[in-house]
């Protein structure tokens, strides 16, 4: 037994001894928790990898998803046969709106009915004049074409459905966005297009960028691109500073350059300008080249002009929506309302435009023109619905 234990006793402290050894041979520390910084940062790193997703997304050919679109298929040439349309722009100096009046006026005469356009310079007194002929002239609907409010033509409007004159806005709101007295509200994805615009500042400038918006306040979708921005901003990037500056379609020949260099005169570390409207940068180009900023301009909507400036890289994104596509929803939802049919939510087919892609929206002439690059999928979709395919 004596023997016994002393073996024991041998054995564990051998095993004590190799314990002691090892233990003193090596050291075990604790992967230490990020700091605060370095928690931020992999925050920001996801963000910004969700956000150009988002935006990659969007630099192809855009498609008509015809499994999605509630509208059913009606036989438009005979069921619109005697029908009289006018159409009137918020102003025809935006050639974004006016371009887009023209094409429902060529649509609706593919269909079959006649479609007439109010030219206008965007006074109030011309709407009324364009609500007040419809009643004299035999209309049975009238589009208000992204511009012409109801709020401040109410009378006018109530008088036109009084008399059986169908009232349709277009291209005026956001789909969240209501108004009235109207027959019709075909409204448009201006939130998440604007929260886009913000998206790309994010991505490209960082989350403490510093950012000039040039609005109009006036136009009901102003507010809804307003709420997309500032609620995207709040979202993802609450460090980023920005500012509104309003400026009335009227005054952009005016006021749209000297505001733009009056402010990035004052804030000469601006990173972006945002147009929400792009046709503002006629004024806005010049604006930053004449101040020597280093800031960038984004924009939307897709006019021409403005597209061509992506080609110059005098712009450096716009998010682009073909006005024929506009049209033929547009055309879709008025005919659904004139014919008293369920009114559907209409798709947005937007592209994100930039050097990298900006080649596939040119002409023969190599400038930017419009229905290039979007597609013919909504066309052919719209075609097939109404019975002309």
């Amino acid at each position: 037994m004596k023997k016994k234990f002393l073996a024991l006793a041998l054995v564990g402290a051998l095993f004590c001894s190799l314990a002691a050894g090892c233990s003193s041979g090596s050291s075990s520390t604790a992967t230490p928790a990020p700091t605060a910084t370095e928690a931020a940062s992999a925050d920001n790193s996801a963000v910004i990898t969700e956000l150009q997703a988002k935006i990659d997304a969007l630099r192809g050919v855009p498609e008509f998803d015809m499994d999605s679109f509630k509208g059913t298929a009606f036989d438009a040439k005979t069921e619109m046969a005697g029908q009289k349309w006018l159409t009137i722009p918020g102003t025809s100096a935006n050639p974004f709106n006016e371009t887009i009046c023209e094409a429902i006026c060529e649509v609706a005469s593919k269909v079959g009915f006649q479609c007439d356009l109010l030219e206008n310079q965007g006074a109030a007194e011309e709407h009324i004049a364009g609500l007040n002929s419809a009643k004299q002239k035999g209309y049975s609907l009238v589009d208000l074409q992204a511009g012409p409010t109801p709020e401040t033509l109410g009378a006018q409007i109530q008088e036109c459905m009084d008399q059986g004159i169908k009232v349709v806005t277009s291209h005026l709101t956001g789909y969240e966005q209501s108004v009235s007295p109207i027959s019709g509200n075909m409204g448009a994805d201006y939130y998440n297009i604007a929260a886009l615009l913000a998206d790309w500042v994010i991505v490209n400038a960082g989350m403490d960028a510093k950012v000039l918006v040039v609005v109009s306040e006036e136009i009901t979708s102003t507010t809804s691109m307003m709420n997309g921005i500032k609620d995207e901003f709040a979202k993802y990037a609450p460090d980023v500073s920005f500012d509104f500056v309003n400026v009335a379609i009227v005054d952009w020949g005016t006021k749209c350059q000297s505001e733009t260099e009056n402010y990035l005169s004052a804030h000469p570390d601006t990173d972006y300008v945002i147009a929400i409207y792009d046709s503002m940068n006629q004024y806005i180009v010049p604006a930053v080249k004449s101040t020597g900023s280093k800031a960038k301009i984004i924009a939307y909507n897709g006019t021409p002009f403005a597209m061509d400036y992506v080609a110059s890289g005098d712009i450096e994104m716009i998010i682009g929506e073909d006005l024929l596509t506009i049209a033929y929803a547009t055309v879709d939802y008025e005919m659904r309302t004139a014919l008293d049919m369920e009114q559907v939510e209409e798709p947005t087919l937007i592209r994100v435009w930039t050097k990298d892609n900006i080649s596939e929206a040119l002409n023969a002439q190599g400038k930017c023109e419009y229905g290039i690059g979007y597609g013919t999928s909504a066309q052919e979709a719209y075609e097939t619905l109404w019975g002309l395919k």
